[in-house]
């Protein structure tokens, strides 16, 4: 499955940024951490080295920014089990093996610093807005958690957790085998300034199930199928929710190559619809309706001011950016693929 590789590096949820970039890149035996500012070109290094692998019909996974997903944090060459990174902030990549697993790529030679200094104060100015934007980005996101939370009440209130967990029981045994890679996280959806947005690792799958979701009941049917895969060792690709690390939102399992996800966040039209539904009693749904209705309209009302602080953090971004690729000699930068390249593919 081609989509598979496209994973991004972290998410943007109820907590803050949770970075997931070291955690994917931990199988990997070799990676290059690139340091330098934005717009010196990290991202289309990466880029370059990927079409680079690809051309030569190597496996890589592509693992996109979760604020921007036409930006790359990283990229790994599986088959040669070398990645390339960005390891300027928010991400934290911290060397194990410096030297020997971990090297540094530096751009700090490609820079004009003379002319980076004309525009000090106009850098500073434009990151402390970016700053400020995704402060109140942030503080939207972290009020959907609350929001969240008290959505869960209502829900624990309605469930039937005989009819779940004959469910859960009756899944796993069918889709789910004992392995031995073990459970793996992979961040497939991002909230960011486009709204919720999702590669669509896994979605063609040979068995894929909708889990419909109206009320949010869909992550307790998750967190149960995930308790009864990891029961019995199973291998499984879990889906964080797009705005909260610690939430499921969907599952794919390799061993029979079958994926259930929720439809919550992202569409999905999987093969087969399961109603999340089916596991609330619905006589005590109908008491808290017009509640759950409310939460989900203030968790939208509050989704777009993140959205729109997250356009506007994204737009100064942009203009530091234009400044610091004013002040990059990309020749010096194209030197530094082209040996970090010839390096990577012994050529």
């Amino acid at each position: 499955m081609e989509n598979k590789n496209e994973l991004f590096a972290g998410i943007n949820g109820v907590s803050g940024y949770t970075p997931m970039l070291e955690y994917i890149l931990s199988p990997m035996k070799r990676v290059y951490i690139i340091k330098g500012s934005s717009g010196c070109g990290k991202s289309t290094i990466m880029k370059r080295i990927a079409a680079r692998a690809e051309a030569k019909g190597l496996d890589t996974v592509r693992i996109h920014c979760s604020s921007d997903p036409d930006s790359l944090d990283g990229v790994m060459l599986t088959d040669l089990q070398i990645a390339i990174a960005d390891g300027t902030a928010p991400h934290t990549i911290e060397p194990k093996k410096y030297g020997i697993r971990e090297l540094t790529v530096s751009l700090e030679h490609s820079f004009d610093y003379d002319r980076l200094d004309f525009f000090e104060s106009r850098i500073s100015r434009l990151m402390d807005k970016k700053a400020s934007y995704n402060r109140v980005a942030s503080a939207c996101i972290a009020a959907v958690g609350k929001a969240e939370e008290a959505r869960r009440e209502y829900i624990s209130q309605s469930l039937l957790d005989d009819k779940l967990e004959a469910f859960c029981e009756r899944f796993t045994r069918r889709h789910c085998k004992p392995g031995s890679a073990g459970t793996v996280i992979a961040p497939s959806d991002t909230f960011c300034r486009r709204g919720f947005v999702t590669t669509g690792a896994f979605t063609d799958a040979a068995n894929t199930y909708t889990l419909y979701d109206r009320f949010g009941a869909a992550e307790v049917v998750l967190q149960l199928l995930y308790n009864y895969g990891k029961a019995i060792d199973a291998d499984m690709l879990l889906i964080p929710c797009p705005i909260d690390a610690n939430r499921l939102c969907g599952i794919y399992y390799p061993s029979t190559d079958t994926l259930i996800k929720s439809n919550r966040y992202i569409p999905f039209a999987g093969e087969k619809t399961i109603r999340a539904a089916r596991f609330l009693d619905p006589e005590k749904t109908a008491l808290y309706k017009s509640r759950l209705s409310a939460l989900a309209r203030l968790e939208d009302k509050l989704l777009s001011e993140a959205r729109e602080a997250m356009i506007s953090a994204a737009e100064a971004h942009g203009e530091i950016e234009k400044i610091y690729s004013q002040c990059v000699d990309f020749s010096v930068t194209d030197e530094i693929t082209k040996k970090l390249s010839d390096r990577i593919f012994k050529e």
